[in-house]
């Protein structure tokens, strides 16, 4: 089974790059080049420059001293770049496929250990218990014919291949997930990339866990990585519950009721 996604931040250190303006311009095209690709492939989840002037804070007695600022050296931290990763040596391989190290920059990896935030969502968490095969709703979830049975009939891409694209339309909406894992018979993950669909979902991540008793098949739903618990949180949340039970219609009767005949859970009109 493919290991669950965590994140990791690529630290960019500069060392031995060659900072003449010809190069400093090669450099930066190909770095967006090699960022646009992992977005592409749904495992970016952030970068960030850092400005060269720093100041260090730390207490001396009572006292608030500021130190600086300093301009650093040849081996300052330039920016971040955090990837969704299984684990620090997929990480790794990850940072060794960036230009800024063919140019004779670093990275610096680690995983990230996050703490808890007071506003930080738990997701969404809902379970289905489905009478059907594994195998049947696995392809529920990965073929293209059969999602647009139960979320929405304008869907569109494929979603049998990790790294492909499924695009579900809403009238003139789109939003976009990249496959992230699959597990056949056991486990679907989607990603949304940034700038793909509703704001609010950018970089969150989509799951769909099987498993079964000797009476059906359990479907464990978790869309996860909200930034915060906000109203539209909970609107998704009932949505989601809404068109599970869609998806237990489809397999269960042989018709879903994906949009535009779905159950209205806000009045559309």
């Amino acid at each position: 089974m493919s290991e669950p996604t965590k994140l990791a931040t690529l630290l960019l250190r500069d060392e031995r790059v060659d900072r003449s303006d010809a190069r400093s311009k090669q450099m930066f095209e190909e770095f967006v080049a090699w960022t646009t690709e992992l977005s592409a492939r749904g495992v970016l989840e952030g970068v960030e420059g850092l400005m060269r002037d720093s100041r260090t804070v730390r207490k001396k007695g009572a006292a608030l001293v500021m130190d600086g600022p300093y301009a650093e050296g040849r081996e300052a931290v330039l920016g971040t770049v955090t990837v969704r990763v299984a684990d620090l040596d997929e990480a790794c391989r990850i940072a060794g496929e960036s230009p800024f190290v063919a140019h004779g920059g670093a990275f610096e990896v680690r995983m990230v250990n996050p703490f808890p935030s007071p506003r930080a969502s738990s997701g969404i968490n809902h379970q289905v218990g489905i009478k059907a095969a594994p195998a049947a709703i696995y392809r529920a979830l990965t073929e293209t014919s059969a999602l647009a049975q139960w979320w929405t009939t304008d869907t569109r891409g494929s979603g049998r291949r990790v790294g492909d694209t499924l695009e579900f339309w809403f009238g003139t909406s789109c939003q976009k997930f990249t496959v992230s894992a699959l597990d056949p018979d056991k486990r679907v993950v989607w990603t949304s990339p940034l700038g793909q669909g509703n704001t609010e979902w950018e970089g969150t991540e989509v799951a769909f866990e099987l498993s079964t008793d000797d009476k059906q098949t359990f479907v464990q739903f978790r869309h996860s990585r909200w930034r915060d618990s906000t109203n539209f949180q909970g609107h998704c949340s009932m949505r989601w519950a809404v068109f599970l039970l869609s998806l237990k219609d489809l397999l269960e009767r042989g018709k879903g009721r994906p949009v535009p005949y779905d159950l209205e859970v806000h009045h559309r009109s």
